[in-house]
């Protein structure tokens, strides 16, 4: 009975490990970026952008892509990669000028006024919320959590 105790007691402690409180949502972190500067100050440059009838767009890539390309009636195909885009911003890559995007698995995209202003985000696959460990509320749930035990664990023994 003793291990039993025990062994909830613990399975309980680890389980209060993992609490975490969300500060900001990707609907607030992307609700604070209202032009181009903003988003290049949190994201740097863009995979790709096109523009056409009065907007501009802009796409990140944070997964990788695989095109291939058939030139004509030859046998031979050309294949392009694209890598991952940090979210903190580093710009290992250089934007392309496209007519159409590519098939990105995860991405963020932003569309632009003729101002640079934001009129529309969306993403695929991509988590921007803000996390953060909540240590002061995980203590009291592990020492809550073992002190229950313990003194379940005392009772219980007292009692046979």
């Amino acid at each position: 009975m003793k291990r039993l105790l025990l062994g909830l007691t613990f399975l309980s402690t680890l389980s209060f490990l993992s609490c975490t409180t969300v500060l900001y949502t990707q609907d607030q972190v992307l609700g604070q970026l209202h032009t181009k500067s903003d988003i290049v100050n949190k994201f740097g440059l863009p995979t790709e952008k096109r523009t056409g009838e009065g907007i501009e767009e802009w796409i990140y890539n944070y997964g990788t892509v695989s095109r291939v390309t058939n030139y004509g009636n030859s046998n031979s195909n050309a294949s392009i990669y694209g890598g991952y885009n940090s979210v903190n911003g580093n710009l290992n890559t250089n934007t392309m000028n496209v007519a159409q995007f590519s098939q990105f698995t995860k991405y963020l995209k932003f569309t632009f006024d003729q101002n640079g202003n934001v009129l529309r985000c969306q993403g695929h696959g991509v988590d921007l919320s803000v996390k953060k460990q909540s240590s002061n509320n995980t203590l009291i749930y592990i020492l809550g959590v073992v002190g229950g035990g313990v003194a379940l664990g005392l009772l219980m023994s007292s009692t046979l």
